[in-house]
Order: C-alpha cells, then structure tokens, then sequence
C-alpha cells in the first residue's frame, strides 16, 4: 500500500513540476517576445533619427554647405544600418566636403553611392557619379573622370536636371580646357 501510495505521490509532483515549467516557459516566451518587440521599435526610432538627420544636411547643403558638413560629422556611420541611409550618407558627405573646398582623393566614399544609386534615383545617381568626376579630377585621373562624367550627364539628363547638367558641362569644359582641347571646351 505504501508502494501504491509512493507512486501516486510522485505522478503528482511529477505533473506539478511539469506544469510549473510550462508556466515558466510560457512566461519566459512572453518576456522575451515583449524584448523583441521593445528592440524593433528602438531600432526604427533610431533609423529614422538617422534619416531625419540626413534630410536635415540635404536640405542645407545648398544655402549652408559648413552647417551640413557639421551635421554629417555628427552622425554616427556605425548606425546607419539601411543601405538608403548609407548611400545618402556618402553622397552628402562627398557633396558637403566638395562644397567647402576639402579635396578629396580617394573614390571609397562616393562609390558607396554609385553602386546604389545607380538605377534606383537618377537624381542622385547622377550627383552620386559628379562627384566621383570630381575625386577622380582630384587625383589626376582623367579617363575615370571623364567616365564619370557621361554617366552624370545621362543620369541628369534622365532626371531632367538644368542644374546637374550645368555642373557636368561645366566639368567637361575644364578637363577639355586642361587637356588643351579649346575646341570641345567651347561646344
């Protein structure tokens, strides 16, 4: 009887225990889906944080070209998670550096934005491909900045852009004057 009694009790507290850590688990699952949740809302605020920043230097970019820069190097590059962000980030840093007389060389930061930009925004695409004309002016390559300028020129025309398209001609006729070619400066 008592054998009887032994094996009752523990079925009981075997299922006590059983049900005890369903209730855990199903707990612990809740925590962890309201965490979730709680790091999702955190990382959109803090993509669009970035991205409200980067439409603030772009709207400045024309009338205060230092204050966008200033907003650019406020930005923390390690939290721009989106691509978007990224290539908005290289093609603003690159306009705002250019803007305040800050020669830059290297094509690693423009290139950001070329590669996306490419066929998605021609707007950008084409500011995106100036702007590697002007790095690669910069460094004394011509072939590339003469590339580099065909695609603005097709981006901004693409984009029905005056002012790009200026701004390209504009290049096109300093490196045609540079290489000593007057007659295609003048066209």
């Amino acid at each position: 009887m008592k054998l009887v009694y032994f094996f009752c009790g523990t079925v009981a507290c075997v299922k006590y225990i059983a049900y005890f850590r369903s209730v855990k688990i199903a707990f612990m699952l809740r925590y962890i889906q309201i965490l979730l949740i709680l790091l999702i809302c955190l990382s959109t605020f803090s993509c669009s944080y970035q991205s409200d920043e980067l439409n603030t230097a772009e709207g400045l970019m024309e009338t205060a070209p230092d204050s966008a820069l200033q907003v650019l190097q406020s930005i923390n590059r390690s939290r721009l998670i989106r691509p978007s962000d990224k290539a908005l980030y290289a093609l603003l840093m690159s306009q705002a550096m250019d803007k305040n007389d800050i020669k830059v060389e290297s094509d690693s930061l423009i290139s950001l934005a070329t590669q996306y930009y490419d066929d998605k925004d021609p707007l950008h695409a084409g500011y995106a491909w100036f702007y590697l004309a002007r790095c690669a002016n910069n460094r004394g390559n011509a072939p590339v900045q003469a590339d580099a300028l065909l695609k603005a020129q097709t981006f901004a025309t693409i984009a029905d852009n005056d002012k790009l398209l200026g701004l390209v001609y504009g290049d096109k006729g300093n490196m045609y004057k540079t290489q000593q070619q007057m007659d295609s400066s003048i066209c």
